[in-house]
């Protein structure tokens, strides 16, 4: 991979026993994470961490060889639990750290073999009964409260999903999909020698695909502007996709796909999953519904999915069908991962990691591993754990009286998070006939964007990439490392025309 990559510094305060990352004073943090890659030059098959944009991220750090193990052995619990003893001084083939988007996910292909041993650690708690999780309705209560991490940054906070299912328990749950050629951009990152990979939209669309049970609009759905391409989608996965029962049939979707038609010239297509995400269009939503006819997956928190919609988070999609029949997986919540455990023999193998209850400052305690710990503890979490584990930039983390195991100084940078900005108005008393989020998204892209503006910003935009790269060349790699993202971004955005803003309709909330 490209050395130039790396994960985002967060800015915090850490102490040895801290959750917080390291932050490098007085600079702000700016760069871009399309992806994430680290592989030290002197051990490249012991270490390695891939994660992509708006794909969760995870790390495998492979550990020492079974036979220089001599911990306990015994297995006993499987489901969900907060009881710290459930878990702690075992050994597992695998332990998840985070129970997340990705850690779910993960953990869940792993258990499917019911000779592998897994254990899932999860900072935040099980809520998947709390209303402000499964109601879809509920959408946005969930921000700045228990349920969210946060994030503190020098300009407000960064939400993140703290509970069990990550951001996908509290998130929009809108199901959408980049433009083929964000995805085919991410080749661009491998070198000549890993072109095998193939990291390319037609590589991973038959995976998106087998994510989602997908049910098509109804005729009332259609009647309020709902579409779908059949072929776009996948109708066995366990995440169920589907348009709401109460979607909005009021004037104000369709309003909105008017006004963006008229306002930039972006063209309706049909559905958004197709690689082709330049336009505007109906989007379906992460939900279990009355319509996809599949069983009842809350059935043991006694809610009838029937009558309401309930959002299909990490959670429910891939831990609570199975639940009660893997007795190899188990998931432990409301605590934290606090650091990995090194073998002591120069090696750099992690034999198993260090966690205390969340928040609560406590003796921790520890848990092995004969195969893998992979690290799922999302953009901000994951290179915490790292700097506390000794992998990252020796000038952040040895004065906080952290050793150097793994010296990687782009760990803890190069993330570029999104902004938004709500314009908002009375409306002027029209019934909006229906509930929950938006149903509707336009991408449009640089050029219908800025009109007759796009060509010398689009000069500007090409004029300065260098100067940018200088400027926050502390903040990644290198100024050249920053540069080559750079291209690529303006690649896609400028000669591409990818999508370059997000822009959706949002009534009474």
């Amino acid at each position: 991979m490209q050395d130039f990559t790396g994960i985002w510094l967060a800015p915090g305060k850490i102490c040895p026993t801290d959750h917080s990352p390291i932050r490098r004073k007085g600079r702000p943090v700016h760069s871009h994470t399309v992806l994430l890659t680290f592989r030290p030059h002197s051990s490249p098959k012991k270490f390695l961490i891939i994660a992509l944009l708006d794909v969760k991220a995870y790390l495998v750090i492979r550990r020492v060889p079974h036979n220089q193990a001599t911990f306990n052995s015994s297995f006993g619990s499987s489901g969900v639990t907060q009881n710290a003893a459930d878990a702690a001084w075992k050994t597992y083939d695998y332990v998840v750290v985070g129970g997340g988007l990705t850690g779910l996910t993960v953990a869940a292909r792993l258990a499917e073999n019911p000779s592998t041993k897994v254990l899932v650690i999860e900072a935040g708690g099980d809520n998947r009964a709390d209303p402000r999780v499964y109601d879809i309705y509920k959408y946005g209560q969930a921000f700045n409260s228990d349920l969210d991490w946060q994030f503190p940054t020098e300009r407000g906070n960064i939400a993140g999903g703290k509970t069990l299912g990550g951001s996908s328990s509290i998130n929009g749950a809108a199901w959408t999909r980049a433009s083929k050629a964000q995805y085919d951009a991410w080749g661009s990152f491998l070198k000549p020698e890993e072109s095998y990979l193939n990291w390319t939209w037609n590589s991973m669309f038959s995976y998106m695909n087998k994510a989602e049970t997908f049910s098509p609009p109804n005729s009332e759905q259609r009647a309020k502007g709902a579409d779908a391409v059949n072929d776009y989608h996948g109708y066995s996965g366990p995440v169920q996709i589907t348009f709401p029962s109460k979607m909005y049939g009021g004037p104000q979707q369709g309003a909105f796909v008017k006004s963006i038609q008229s306002a930039v010239g972006i063209k309706k297509c049909a559905d958004i999953s197709g690689g082709d995400a330049n336009c505007v269009a109906y989007t379906p939503n992460v939900r279990e519904s009355s319509l996809n006819g599949h069983c009842n997956l809350y059935a043991h928190q006694s809610i009838n999915w029937r009558e309401s919609d309930h959002r299909s988070s990490a959670a429910s999609a891939y831990l609570t069908p199975v639940e009660s029949l893997r007795k190899n997986w188990l998931t432990l919540v409301n605590h934290q991962v606090t650091k990995l455990l090194w073998t002591t023999d120069n090696s750099k193998f992690a034999y198993g990691v260090e966690f205390r209850q969340t928040d609560v400052p406590c003796t921790p305690f520890q848990v092995y591993v004969t195969k893998e710990v992979i690290l799922a503890a999302g953009a901000i979490n994951t290179p915490a754990v790292l700097q506390r584990s000794g992998v990252g930039d020796p000038a952040l983390m040895n004065p906080l009286g952290i050793p150097t195991v793994l010296n990687i100084p782009t760990v803890g940078k190069n993330l570029q998070e999104q902004t938004m900005s709500v314009l908002g108005s009375s409306s002027n008393g029209f019934d909006p006939k229906g509930d929950g989020p938006s149903d509707v998204i336009a991408f449009p892209n640089f050029y219908e964007l800025f009109g007759r503006e796009a060509a010398p910003r689009a000069s500007e935009i090409r004029s300065s990439l260098d100067r940018w790269a200088t400027e926050q060349a502390s903040n990644a790699l290198s100024a050249k490392a920053l540069k080559d993202i750079y291209g690529i971004q303006a690649t896609l955005i400028l000669d591409n025309k990818g999508t370059f803003t997000q822009h959706s309709v949002m009534a009474l909330y």
